[in-house]
């Protein structure tokens, strides 16, 4: 028999590829406007000197089902998209993994993240592990805050 409990909300992130860097900030506030406000961001070094890479996460807890939702708002973002290059992935983390609507990034495991070979090496680093990490024990915290997850 199977349990109808529902689906827990899940943790939002976007990455932001860009090759000017000048065109980072206007882009979050722009971003910030529509989802929320951030609560975690990281910028990876840039590849080359040339390619910026930002992650960024949001306050606001969404349904896992609402993220093709968010990814049709990225057209909504004014002309700064077609101006500059930019290339932006939503994604979301939960208690258990970390995905975009294209791939699996990795899965927590033994207070690390895990990822596979496929998965980006911009994904992989350092910095974006501890980003994941950060969100995710963010995201434990806010379930626990709406009682959805024990202590």
């Amino acid at each position: 028999m199977s349990s109808n409990r529902g689906t827990k909300p899940v943790k939002l992130f976007i990455s932001i590829t860009v090759s000017q860097s000048g065109v980072i900030s206007q882009l979050e506030d722009d971003l910030i406007l529509e989802f929320g406000p951030a609560d975690h961001r990281v910028s990876l070094i840039p590849t080359g000197g040339s390619i910026h890479r930002v992650f960024l996460s949001f306050d606001r807890l969404i349904e896992v089902e609402s993220l093709v939702k968010f990814r049709d708002l990225f057209t909504t973002i004014p002309s700064i998209k077609e101006k500059h290059s930019v290339k932006l992935i939503a994604g979301t983390v939960d208690n258990r993994r970390v995905a975009t609507e294209t791939m699996d990034v990795g899965h927590f495991k033994d207070g690390g993240l895990q990822t596979g070979s496929t998965t980006p090496s911009e994904l992989q680093s350092v910095e974006a592990r501890e980003f994941f990490l950060a969100m995710r024990k963010t995201y434990r915290a806010q379930l626990r805050s709406i009682c959805l997850l024990r202590r």
